[in-house]
């Protein structure tokens, strides 16, 4: 039966319990080993599912903000809106099917309902009443425009050319009067004044909005037009070794160059497209923008401005229609065909083509929309390219779960279906899941980088041959995959100035010789730093300041010799550090500073030979270390004590552990030789050999001296006893240098004891003791000689 009791910071094994901290450390803790079974990978963190088993993968996650329309579960994830209330659970917490009855959600004036969740956030999901945005609130803030219905606007979008507020009966809209300050409008359309407000970019020649001076920069893109061209693009200054690939606009913008003189006035004093050289002359089928864009003559007057500065669209009563079945629109004078006249679709700027229509009623094989409009019953549930085939407000999308698709056509989640042609293509097919684009679908999303692939929050770049590093990439992205490409030279102290929202970085194999003190000093977010197989060989002060969320850094493959002091310095949250296989030989005193959450430490498999004491200070929580496979020498004696809670150690020699004698587990093991004894363990023999060592060194001197002062006793027998005398002298000197020797390496003989034997010092005492040693029996053996002739 399995083993109860654990508690909460505790792992249940089979038969007991270990800390929690000890799970996935690469050490098999358990007696199974089912501690280091199912552990995942540190790019695994943060995806909200509980990997690990006790969520710890899961804390202290910081995730990206939720795209416009996306639905926020309560713990931060992000879903598609069809996926709100639709009977299955897709948020990790399943909050997404929490609120979900009739009275969360308020009905548009067709067929659509908006959940409470898109209530009052400052766009209206419906379109046709403003339903959703309306009595939020009693007044609007201060930095706020009221409508006459109630719905509240930015000020921004006060006279910007676009009717935020529904139209009044006589067509007026409440946030459009009075504003020739800040538009012109001419022939129903509007262009923006240069020097008063700056014109948004919209795709598609859909309107675009004027925005004011005082809004430019003000970290909220007042245009609405997602990544395009807005009044908060270029407000960042570029890093300064990129300055040469910009230019500032006198409002204080930064632009690429490629927008300098493309025709389009993106500055707001339009000195973007000053001393632009002359432009070449349009070709024969083509029309010339007012400023000098060419663009095609069939373009011309047909209600879409094609124009950036919408030329093409103004002056147009002049302008001859192509044939007798078009027709003008009432101010503008645009020409469109009869047959898109009373179509539901607006195609004139006026919107005159849909006015005072006689329309008819739907038969029976056909489906009525919201709008009254009638098409065939077959596109009920089906959406098309050609936008003409289906409801223009899209209500015959909608009520589409049990709708059957064909073989060839993709099934939209509980919604319509589309070609297969149309996934992947680009366009979001799929309003309110995007399924079509989301299914292991790729876009660009740097420009910088513009052959790299782009999926969800991730930007894949690998082997493109990179030698810059992608800083202009869309802001939801936030994890960055740039293995196999060249930034030997590319990382400097402001590379990630502007990237803080990064939590994953890989930039293994990438020629990086060396990190610049402070390179990842704005990266606070960062989980996940792969620096695998570079060529970087000294690990400098600060390398990783900044760093404080990290919990996985990889330094594999690298070919590291020497560990400056405090290099891990900012690593406040790093658990596992792995140094193995590199070819350290130095790691200066405190380089280990800063990692007061480390676990694990692996520095197995380099070329250490002495480790300093204060090598290891700044690591209180580490319970695993492995030295093995180094060539240490020497491990000084108060290396292990700043690592209190050590219960694992591997070393190469069983007398290393003597120095951390209260390690649980320690390898390897002693055999019969081993031993964490002094050179002479009992003091009543420590105490013999200094007086021995004394007595003799003092008497047998005394002996020389007299004998060499009294020479007239010149006799065989005194020749002797000096030789006997020097060599006693001898035998105390060695004494004296084994008794030095015992009182300087006390405590750590068992770790000096190789060096020792291999000493000069040790040679020298080796070579007094052998000497005295012969000459002590060639003395004695020469004084027997004699005595015993004498006796003869």
């Amino acid at each position: 039966s399995l083993f109860a009791g654990c508690l909460q910071n505790e792992y249940r094994c089979t038969n007991k319990c270990i800390e929690l901290v000890k799970r996935c450390d690469k050490i098999a803790d358990c007696d199974g080993g089912e501690d280091e079974k199912d552990c995942i990978p540190t790019d695994k963190a943060c995806d909200f599912k509980d990997d690990c088993g006790d969520g710890s993968d899961e804390l202290q996650c910081k995730h990206r903000e939720c795209w416009h329309g996306e639905f926020k579960c309560k713990n931060s994830e992000c879903i598609r809106p069809g996926y709100l209330c639709d009977g299955e659970v897709n948020c990790a917490d399943g909050s997404d099917e929490e609120y979900c009855e009739t009275s969360d959600f308020i009905k548009c004036g067709g067929s659509h309902s908006v959940h409470s969740t898109f209530w009052c956030d400052g766009w209206p999901e419906c379109a046709d009443n403003h339903a959703d945005e309306l009595l939020c609130n009693a007044s609007c803030a201060g930095n706020k425009f009221q409508c006459p219905n109630g719905r509240c606007i930015n000020d921004a979008n006060v006279c910007d050319g676009l009717c935020d507020c529904l139209p009044s009966i006589d067509g007026n809209c409440a946030d459009e009067l009075n504003c020739t300050k800040f538009y012109n409008k001419t022939d129903d359309v509007i262009v923006c004044t240069t020097g008063s407000t700056l014109s948004c970019w919209m795709p598609g020649g859909n309107p675009s909005r004027c925005i004011r001076q005082k809004y430019i920069c003000d970290g909220q893109n007042d245009c609405f037009n997602g990544f395009s061209i807005s009044d908060e693009f270029g407000c960042d200054k570029p890093n300064s070794h990129l300055n040469d690939e910009f230019f500032r606009c006198h409002d204080g913008r930064w632009l690429p160059f490629k927008h300098r003189c493309n025709y389009k006035a993106e500055c707001l004093d339009g000195d973007d497209e000053t001393d632009c050289e002359v432009s070449l002359p349009c070709g024969e089928e083509q029309f010339r923008c007012a400023s000098g864009e060419c663009v095609k003559s069939e373009n011309r007057c047909d209600g879409r401005t094609d124009c950036w500065d919408k030329s093409d669209e103004i002056g147009c009563a002049s302008v001859p229609c192509p044939g007798e079945n078009w027709s003008r629109c009432k101010i503008g004078k645009q020409c469109v065909p009869m047959e898109k006249w009373c179509d539901y679709r607006v195609d004139c700027m006026d919107g005159s083509d849909e006015k005072n229509c006689d329309y008819r009623l739907c038969k029976a094989d056909e489906f009525r929309c919201d709008s009254g409009q009638c098409i065939p019953l077959e596109y009920k549930c089906k959406k098309y390219r050609e936008e003409q085939m289906g409801c223009v407000d899209k209500s015959h999308l909608r009520n589409c779960v049990d709708s059957k698709c064909a073989e060839n056509e993709f099934k939209c989640h509980r919604g319509p279906c589309i070609h297969q042609s149309m996934v992947c293509d680009g366009q979001l097919d799929c309003d309110l899941t995007w399924d079509d684009e989301d299914n292991n679908c790729y876009f660009m999303c740097s420009d910088i980088a513009s052959g790299c692939q782009c999926q969800d929050v991730h930007i894949n770049c690998t082997g493109h041959g990179l030698d810059q590093f992608p800083y202009d990439v869309e802001k939801e992205i936030t994890f960055f995959h740039l293995g196999g490409n060249n930034f030997s030279e590319g990382l400097h102290e402001n590379t990630f100035e502007h990237l803080d929202r990064l939590v994953y970085l890989d930039l293994m194999n990438n020629s990086i010789k060396h990190l610049e003190p402070l390179v990842f000093s704005t990266l606070w977010r960062l989980k996940t730093l792969n620096l695998q197989h570079n060529e970087i060989t000294i690990l400098r002060n600060c390398s990783f300041l900044g760093l404080g969320q990290l919990t996985g850094l990889h330094l594999q493959g690298n070919n590291i010799y020497k560990l400056s002091s405090m290099a891990f310095q900012g690593l406040s949250s790093l658990t596992t550090l792995d140094l193995s296989h590199q070819n350290i030989t130095d790691i200066e005193t405190e380089a280990f500073v800063g990692l007061r959450s480390l676990k694990s430490l692996d520095l197995s498999h380099n070329s250490l030979t002495h480790i300093r004491d204060g090598t290891f200070r700044g690591m209180p929580q580490v319970v695993f270390l492995n030295l093995k496979n180094n060539q240490l020498r020497v491990i000084d004696k108060n290396v292990f004590f700043t690592m209190p809670l050590l219960e694992t150690l591997f070393t190469d020699e069983f007398r290393f552990c003597c120095l951390a004698r209260y390690v649980k587990q320690c390898d390897p093991l002693p055999d019969e030789f081993s031993s964490c004894e002094d050179l002479m363990s009992n003091i009543v023999l420590r105490v013999c050999i200094w007086i021995l060592a004394v007595v003799a060194i003092t008497a047998n001197l005394l002996v020389i001296v007299f004998r060499a002062k009294y020479k007239h006793t010149n006799q065989v027998h005194s020749f002797l006893i000096v030789n006997l005398a020097l060599g006693d002298f001898l035998m105390g000197s060695y004494l004296l240098v084994i008794a030095v020797v015992d009182w300087y390496y006390r405590g750590v003989y068992f770790i000096h004891d190789s060096d020792w034997r291999r000493s000069s010092m040790c040679n020298v005492a080796g070579f007094i003791s052998t000497f005295s040693s012969e000459l002590s029996v060639f003395t004695l053996t020469g004084k027997h000689s004699i005595i015993i002739k004498y006796v003869n």
